[in-house]
């Protein structure tokens, strides 16, 4: 009777130790588990921030490596990723963006986009985080045009300022010229107004002479047919003075017919080049012009040569 009660009593000890010590074990084998995944989690970011790294995202890869720097993660891994974020900060490249409105005030109730998203809903002088590389930039404050620029940040580029003018910046910096200006200047095309002047006047010149040169061709060849007239009251044509000048005519009223050719087709030529010229110089007005472009071709000959006067005043 008595070591009934006593056998019952240790089994229910027993039991109750085991049930206790089973969970004691399921809650280590537990802990151990989510120890592993904690460390697995804290090297999985360590690596990806250093993917993003050297992709340039460094903005990206320094919130991915605050991961692996949490008390859960190893005490050397912590220090690895507290150094890596170290040296993003220092290539990290910042931007201040300031902006003045037309009267050369500063704007303060501007936004600020990079690459169409939000980065400061103030202009406060503070820099802005920016990863290297190209990037658009605009600012837009109420009652007044927004401003666009295009712009190249490299790693360590730290507070760059960039001042927006947000208006009619360039018609402040640039005063347009008027109309009128423009075509009472005494400039405006003027060399391309010369050059053409010049070369039609020699185009002119180069015509003349070319009529020259034919009539001088006429001339010698009516005296080298007067010439052959002459020849046929001689005895032979090889004692006949009459059949050497109408020989000599024949070749100078040739090589006056070839120079004619010539002068007229370089003269046309000119003439051509001298009106498209012209025609497509910038418009001006002479008025208040106190000195213009002339050119006086006056073509010459003479017997046996033609000679050719150009007088002009640019």
């Amino acid at each position: 009777m008595t070591v009934r009660p006593k056998t019952r009593h240790f089994a229910a000890t027993w039991s109750a130790r085991r049930v206790v010590w089973i969970a004691s074990c399921a809650s280590t084998l537990a802990g151990v588990g989510h120890a592993r995944a904690d460390v697995a989690a804290c090297i999985a970011s360590s690596e990806q921030g250093l993917a993003l790294r050297r992709a340039g995202r460094l903005q990206e890869a320094r919130r991915q490596l605050a991961s692996c720097t949490v008390p859960g993660c190893p005490e050397e891994l912590r220090t690895e990723c507290v150094k890596r974020i170290d040296a993003i900060n220092a290539a990290l490249p910042t931007l201040v963006v300031g902006a003045k409105d037309p009267g050369g005030n500063d704007v303060h109730a501007a936004t600020v986009t990079i690459d169409g998203t939000l980065a400061a809903a103030t202009l406060d002088g503070r820099p802005i985080a920016v990863d290297p590389g190209e990037h658009t930039v605009r600012v837009t404050a109420p009652g007044l045009p927004s401003a666009e620029r295009r712009l190249v940040l490299g790693e360590g580029d730290k507070a760059r300022h960039e001042a927006f003018i947000l208006g009619a910046a360039e018609a402040r910096a640039r005063p347009a010229i008027p109309e009128a200006a423009l075509e009472t200047s005494p400039t405006a095309g003027g060399t391309q107004r010369t050059l053409a002047v010049v070369g039609g006047g020699l185009g002119v010149a180069a015509v003349g002479l070319g009529a020259t040169f034919g009539l001088l061709a006429s001339s010698e060849w009516s005296s080298a047919q007067a010439a052959v007239k002459a020849q046929a009251s001689c005895a032979s044509a090889a004692a006949c003075p009459a059949h050497s000048q109408a020989l000599n005519d024949h070749d100078t009223a040739s090589t006056y017919a070839t120079a004619s050719t010539i002068a007229f087709g370089v003269g046309a030529a000119l003439v051509v080049t001298g009106i498209v010229t012209w025609l497509t110089a910038p418009a001006r007005a002479p008025a208040g012009q106190a000195h213009t472009t002339s050119v006086h071709v006056t073509p010459s000959s003479e017997r046996g040569g033609a000679g050719l006067a150009v007088f002009g005043d640019f």
